[in-house]
């Protein structure tokens, strides 16, 4: 029998997993963690230097870094088994946005409005002008683009200017000027 229980308890074998998270929206993300040995004990986590005994752990990931996450587990037998997780958390991914050059608002329901495009940003805001600087169209979201009209009127075939304003999720400004061909 004791020849079993040791057989058991070197079961323990050390797993390693690669997790990767990024940090956008609110410079914090959470994730659950959580283990089921499928017996009765207890689970103690380890983040960082600090013990958790719960399970699942939902933790929130707010400092980029690199992190060990341990899970000791503890049968009512006495026996452990350890799991190890390497976790790097990142910043989010730098803000982009791009605009197109051309549309054709000509009611063959291809490229039909012009819309810029984009990922990790917020707070957006665009405006279209003529070539004497007037406003011809504004909008506070990439889900509103411009069919290339006026007050409800076809705008003529030409080149106009754009000015697009976005945030990244660390509220860091950024502005993109170009140019916009309109042909029918």
């Amino acid at each position: 029998m004791k020849k079993l229980f040791y057989i058991l308890c070197l079961i323990s074998s050390m797993l390693y997993g690669q997790q990767v998270v990024e940090l956008c929206e609110g410079n914090q993300t959470t994730f659950t963690y959580s283990s089921n040995a499928g017996i009765s004990g207890s689970y103690v986590w380890t983040v960082d230097g600090v013990d958790f005994i719960v399970n699942p752990l939902i933790y929130n990931w707010d400092t980029p870094g690199e992190y060990e996450i341990k899970l000791v587990f503890t049968s009512l037998a006495g026996c452990q088994d350890s799991v190890f997780y390497n976790v790097t958390v990142n910043d989010c991914q730098e803000t982009t946005m791009w605009a197109p050059n051309c549309f054709t608002p000509n009611g063959d329901n291809k490229n039909e409005f012009w819309v810029p495009s984009g990922f990790n940003y917020q707070e957006e805001y665009f405006f279209i002008m003529n070539r004497w600087g007037e406003l011809l169209f504004e909008s506070y979201s990439l889900d509103n683009g411009w069919d290339g009209k006026v007050n409800g009127r076809d705008c003529p075939d030409g080149v106009y200017v754009y000015v697009l304003k976005w945030r990244d999720y660390k509220r860091k400004p950024y502005t993109l000027y170009g140019h916009i061909t309109l042909l029918r």
